[in-house]
């Protein structure tokens, strides 16, 4: 012990300086790969011994970029492009049919209440008539968001389940959750509900109608004063969008995009601005400061340490069909992980899975598609796609490829009939994960079965 003291004071106090650095490093990347998310399910072979850290999947130079910066320049001019896209509108997208679908879908089989009681013709009736179909096109104003805000299928918050008695359904799964929007999204009105409480709304991923008390009526020289500043973006989740006084106006997530009035660099700090609905619906600005740890200038770059931090940030939120209760499902998990790095994504899995750089693994075994995916995929740049999910590739651990996302349940078969295990939150596992039975055995998910494809983003 008294050789080594000796040895070490004998060191250039520079060399002893980086030998401390370089140990609390590694320190600290040991703990954090060792942690599980809160709650391990030991019933899931995967969630039981896996680390659910995103650093773990990443090694060596951990500022290599996963995209050229040439290429993601491109891709968040593209993104900026899609995202105020409805404030160059002129007219509501996709017709009138965007309005009904919901009552055609829903109106035609037997759906359910919170209460568990069958929504009846009647309440279907006072639907219809408040989403006043005949003015459909006759408001067409352009507006913003103030506030987080949800996307309703019908004007109103009453929900709409399938039977509580099919695996699967109930809650959270309210069919009338369309999406989600974030403080600061450009938003085109069509019109308003007859009890003048919805305004029917296109954002930038999706349509619905929207609490009208969640955003205000902007003029084109605001949008004008609005899109002239550079953007930030959120990187953490519910961070509150407060004044100087302290006063709270919303509530911001991994994804928000809001412009820089003023890079406070002093500080630490960005001066952003937020909208609030002034006198008659319309938008006032204020601004408020957001902490560089909490924002970043947007696109954030797509480096191997940024992505497992932006993919750190997911890990065990609770399941949020649609955004409901502000959380994430699926895809929504996907677009707001790529929100961050200015890469566009549509809002649903489907949709998502129909982009970018596509590789067909549907008639594969799943030993082919791991090998597939390990051999072609991106790490943090590839989606691995199916009927209803979709899953974000984040590279090896351990040699097997693992997969980051937000799932309600797992589905597997046990003697010739079908069990669900409910997971609700965002988890990484690999490809296939299993699930122990009453018996203690290891039951296949067939999630990987069920992948149909792989896609590369970024190429745009």
């Amino acid at each position: 012990m008294n050789k080594l003291y000796v040895s070490i004071n004998k060191l250039p106090p520079l060399f002893i300086v980086l030998f401390c650095v370089v140990s609390l490093f590694i320190f600290a990347f040991l703990i954090v790969c060792s942690a599980e998310a809160s709650g391990a399910d030991k019933n899931v072979s995967g969630l039981e011994f896996m680390s659910q850290s995103p650093f773990c999947t990443i090694s060596r130079d951990y500022s290599e970029r996963l995209i050229s910066e040439e290429k993601q320049m491109a891709c968040n001019r593209y993104f900026d492009e899609k995202f105020f896209a409805p404030w160059s509108q002129d007219k509501p997208v996709g017709g009138v049919d965007l309005l009904l679908w919901g009552f055609r879908a829903f109106s035609r089989r037997k759906v359910f209440g919170e209460n568990r009681q069958p929504r009846s013709r009647e309440w279907f009736g006072v639907q219809h008539d408040n989403a006043s179909i005949e003015s459909f096109g006759t408001l067409n104003r352009k507006a913003i968001s103030v506030e987080e805000a949800d996307l309703r299928v019908f004007p109103t918050q009453d929900p709409l389940f399938y039977s509580f008695d099919e695996p699967g359904e109930g809650y959270p799964f309210d069919y009338l959750q369309n999406s989600t929007v974030q403080p600061g999204e450009p938003l085109f009105v069509s019109h308003i509900s007859k009890d003048g409480m919805w305004a029917f709304v296109n954002a930038s991923t999706a349509s619905g109608w929207m609490d009208i008390r969640r955003l205000a009526w902007i003029s084109e020289a605001q949008i004008e004063e609005w899109k002239k500043h550079s953007l930030c973006v959120v990187v953490k989740d519910n961070v509150p969008l407060l004044d100087s006084e302290g006063v709270f106006y919303a509530l911001s997530k991994v994804g928000t995009i809001l412009p820089i009035s003023r890079d406070r660099t002093l500080a630490d700090c960005y001066e952003v601005l937020i909208a609030i609905r002034g006198s008659g619906g319309n938008a006032l600005f204020r601004s408020v400061s957001l902490d560089k740890k909490a924002a970043v200038a947007k696109p954030f770059p797509m480096t191997k340490w940024n992505a497992a931090f932006i993919a750190s940030q997911f890990i065990g939120e609770s399941y949020g069909w649609g955004g409901l209760n502000l959380k994430r499902d699926c895809s929504a998990t996907t677009r707001d992980f790529f929100t961050v790095f200015g890469i566009w994504l549509p809002r649903n899995s489907k949709a998502q899975g129909q982009i970018g750089q596509k590789i067909d693994v549907q008639n594969l075994s799943v030993c082919l598609k791991e090998k597939r995916i390990k051999e072609e995929g991106i790490p943090f740049r590839t989606l691995a796609t199916m009927p209803g999910h979709v899953m974000l590739y984040i590279g090896e651990y351990y040699g097997m490829p693992v997969f980051l996302h937000n799932v309600w349940r797992f589905r597997f078969l046990e003697e010739g009939k079908e069990y669900s295990h409910i997971v609700g939150r965002a988890v990484i596992t690999p490809l296939n994960p299993r699930i122990k039975s009453e018996k203690g055995e290891l039951i296949e998910t067939r999630i990987g079965e069920r992948v149909s494809h792989f896609v590369i983003l970024g190429d745009k």
